[in-house]
């Protein structure tokens, strides 16, 4: 197995190394828009990500591109007319123009269509047009005038709230859309008596602009042209359809994908503050600080004072310093502190300076102590903080595999469309509230990891105030303890 990893890590590296010398030709074709349109996309041709793809020097002719084409599809190289695509000013990727004789006769690397970016990115996207003949069998493409317009054509079924690809045909620029409808009819099964309404597909960003198709105005008068889709449908639609033209069901459809894009980005980064968190968390947490004290005084104390003193001292040195000690080691640092007699000059000397920081070292104490529980309060609440808004992600994960389901059977059970749309928005609802919470939640995280991070200054300054009163405490536990 680490074998195989290897080598095929070592076939990625090659190929970064290489990518220079290579140009990515995709290639989609009229099997990719019957497959695609109506179920995976609805807006434009085709998802240029989910067609073939073809990895070719820039040094090899196109022409044996095209060879390798017709092994790959068994269409024939002079059955085989490639378009050059283009982004338009409104975002859709529309084929533009076929290639000419004199740019198949070109490199691959060579082949772009500068002024439309058709070549971008190291890429060429192309559209392979295939004509078949009577038997169903590739044959040469006709020749294509200025005159010729390609037109691509959807079909919707309001009854079943359906949008799917019917076909491509050249139609005359000067011609108007009534005089192919015959054709139209006869991609969709419809009777020749049957009448339709025609609507022009021109963008679908950032909102929908589906516009009705007048029969009578000829193509170049609508400035329709290459590339250009047309959806139709049955004219004699019944009342009471959810989406009764095709302009509302693409504007549903957009709406739908607008509200998951939403959500995905939402939680998409609600997904990175989790991670970042439990990083945080994973890198160690705060070790608890260790407790310790003292306090006060009187006159000159008797021998028998002084060693009880010094008794009561060592009982209190004998472990870290607690505050329910305090008093009783003020006492008998006080007594010590003032004795004549009992003490070597150095015990004198450490149990001077001592008590005559007693106050500062137990305030140190007394506010680390403070400092570690609103430290502790603080990261409490910043935990739950982060359990609810971990929980709340999670929750979303699963709405969105419901949404997904749910979307599922709104297509397969048109019957049952309106109890389902009942429950999308019930769905819909809950995940907006969960977006609410959840944004509630991020909130407070924010603003815990802020008083976080003050109750953490406050602890450390606390912890360097605390050290100077340790090297006391040491000191006197050394020469009493």
């Amino acid at each position: 197995m680490s074998l195989m990893k290897e080598q095929e890590e070592e076939e990625q590296r090659k190929c970064k190394t290489q990518a220079h010398l290579y140009t990515i030709i995709k290639v989609a074709r009229e099997e990719d828009l019957v497959d695609k349109i109506g179920k995976d996309i609805y807006f434009d041709l085709v998802d240029h990500d989910k067609v073939r793809s073809f990895r070719i020097q820039k040094q090899t002719p196109f022409t044996l591109f095209k060879e390798e084409v017709a092994r790959e599809f068994g269409v024939p190289v002079h059955c085989q007319r490639f378009w050059l695509w283009a982004k338009r000013q409104n975002h859709t990727y529309r084929p533009l123009r076929p290639l000419t004789a004199q740019e198949e006769a070109q490199q691959v690397g060579q082949v772009r269509e500068m002024r439309n970016k058709a070549y971008y990115k190291g890429q060429l996207k192309l559209f392979l047009e295939v004509v078949l003949g009577l038997d169903l069998v590739p044959v040469s493409p006709p020749e294509k005038t200025d005159e010729d317009i390609l037109l691509f054509f959807k079909l919707y079924n309001p009854e079943k709230g359906e949008l799917r690809y019917v076909g491509r045909l050249f139609a005359k620029i000067y011609h108007r859309p009534i005089e192919i409808l015959p054709r139209l009819k006869e991609m969709a099964g419809f009777n020749q008596d049957e009448e339709i309404e025609l609507f022009e597909e021109i963008k679908f960003e950032p909102s929908v602009m589906c516009e009705h198709l007048d029969k009578e105005t000829s193509f170049r008068m609508s400035q329709i042209g290459d590339g250009d889709i047309i959806c139709f449908q049955k004219a004699d639609n019944e009342d009471g359809f959810r989406y009764p033209d095709v302009p509302s069901f693409l504007e549903y459809v957009h709406n739908r994908q607008a509200t998951l894009t939403e959500f995905n980005t939402y939680f998409s980064n609600l997904e990175e503050i989790i991670n970042v968190a439990e990083s945080s968390l994973a890198r160690g947490r705060l070790n608890a600080s260790n407790k310790k004290c003292s306090l006060s005084t009187s006159e000159t104390p008797t021998l028998e004072q002084v060693k009880k003193a010094k008794l009561s001292l060592k009982e209190c040195l004998s472990d870290l310093f607690k505050l329910n000690v305090k008093d009783r080691l003020a006492e008998a640092v006080s007594t010590l502190s003032i004795a004549k007699s009992g003490l070597s000059q150095d015990q004198q000397k450490s149990v001077k300076a001592f008590w005559a920081n007693f106050d500062e070292f137990t305030s140190d104490f007394l506010s680390f102590e403070r400092d570690n529980v609103e430290f502790e309060l603080q990261k409490l609440l910043k935990d739950q903080m982060f359990v609810t808004m971990k929980k709340n992600y999670e929750t979303h994960i699963l709405y969105k595999q419901l949404l997904g389901g749910l979307t599922e059977e709104e297509e397969e059970l048109n019957k049952k469309l309106e109890a389902v749309k009942s429950r999308r928005e019930k769905l819909i609802s809950d995940w907006e509230i969960l977006m609410v919470e959840s944004e509630e939640a991020k909130s407070g995280y924010k603003d815990q990891e802020k008083k976080v991070a003050e109750a953490e200054e406050k602890k450390r300054i606390a912890e360097e105030r605390m050290s100077r009163s340790t090297t006391a405490w040491s000191n006197l536990k050394s020469l009493f303890g």
